[in-house]
């Protein structure tokens, strides 16, 4: 679940490997976007989408080559004066692909979705019908541990099948 707590535990953790400066932990801990909902949009909870989206599409890529999610590297996508925080979040970790169950009842939508209509959005692309409305919706409630299907680490084989599913490399 997204917050600030989990944030500054996940920080000092990177920090305790050295794979990130204090100074620069602090920095993005006191810039995140869980600061400032009002500016950002409601970041609290587990965010995912319900189907799956090429990965070539900008947001993903931005998700998966930023350690952290939105909630560390949002506020430096400013300018040049934030490319070296953006260098060094890009350097921690690796991307991955998380497949879960999250139950209906549990979501939230965003803009005019529900969980209902995010159900037909799904089987409206299964019928290769593509609706240009997002389909990022979140959890407020916290996930057990069973929830998650499957993790794939960028490094792994079937990372880079997925990746060449959909007609991406890193690195292209």
């Amino acid at each position: 679940m997204t917050s600030l707590d989990l944030l500054e535990e996940r920080l000092q953790s990177v920090v305790d490997e050295k794979l990130l400066k204090p100074e620069i932990a602090e920095r993005i801990y006191q810039s995140s976007a869980l600061h400032s909902p009002h500016e950002y949009g409601d970041r609290r909870g587990f965010w995912t989408t319900a189907c799956p989206i090429d990965v070539t599409d900008s947001a993903v890529d931005m998700l998966i080559g930023h350690w952290g999610g939105e909630s560390s590297y949002f506020p430096f996508m400013g300018g040049a004066e934030d490319e070296a925080m953006l260098a060094a979040i890009q350097g921690i970790g690796r991307g991955r692909i998380l497949e879960i169950e999250v139950p209906m009842s549990s979501t939230h939508g965003v803009g005019p979705h529900s969980a209902t209509k995010t159900m037909f959005d799904v089987v409206e692309r299964a019928f290769d019908h593509e609706n240009l409305l997002a389909l990022d919706f979140n959890s407020l409630e916290p996930l057990p541990p069973s929830a998650i299907i499957r993790v794939i680490s960028e490094g792994e084989a079937e990372f880079d099948d997925v990746a060449a599913a959909f007609g991406y490399a890193r690195g292209e």
